[in-house]
């Protein structure tokens, strides 16, 4: 398993690595970040991995991982930099590179807005969160109901 600040310095360095290239540069922001994270955790728990240490919980823009949240606070430039304090050769994250590559070139063109927008689908483990914790704000979404919402996904269900 792999800490949810280690993972997210993992999406920031590819977003960064991946970005160079690209005319009209998209921006990471803190909520695409989350979405992002969103989406590859939700991936992976949908082929029954759990990778990331930490389960999202359903804020007012959608998943948010908290403890990254807390991290982002104490380093606003975060998004910015690449960060080199992390093992790009962990065999846990060499095997998801790609994973995380091609969620960054699909949803990460997307604006956060519609990012947000698009967590908050009828149905979506965020909604259910919502629901279960009875419209509660900081409610944590169920990787269960995550790994099957995006299996449905995949499969076009």
């Amino acid at each position: 398993m792999v800490d949810s600040i280690e993972f997210a310095k993992y999406i920031i360095n590819r977003f960064l690595f991946l970005n160079i290239d690209k005319n009209g540069k998209t921006t990471l922001s803190e909520t695409k970040l989350h979405k992002l994270m969103y989406i590859c955790d939700g991936l992976l728990l949908s082929a029954d991995i759990n990778l990331i240490g930490e389960n999202p919980k359903a804020w007012n823009y959608g998943p948010v991982y908290p403890r990254v949240n807390n991290w982002l606070k104490k380093k606003p430039d975060a998004l910015e930099k690449r960060h080199d304090d992390i093992s790009e050769d962990s065999p846990e994250i060499k095997d998801v590179i790609v994973l995380i590559d091609t969620v960054i070139n699909s949803w990460g063109l997307w604006p956060a807005y519609k990012l947000s927008n698009w967590s908050h689908s009828p149905g979506s483990p965020w909604e259910k969160a919502l629901k279960k914790g009875k419209g509660y704000m900081n409610s944590v979404i169920d990787k269960k109901d995550m790994g099957k919402y995006f299996q449905e996904m995949i499969s076009g269900n």
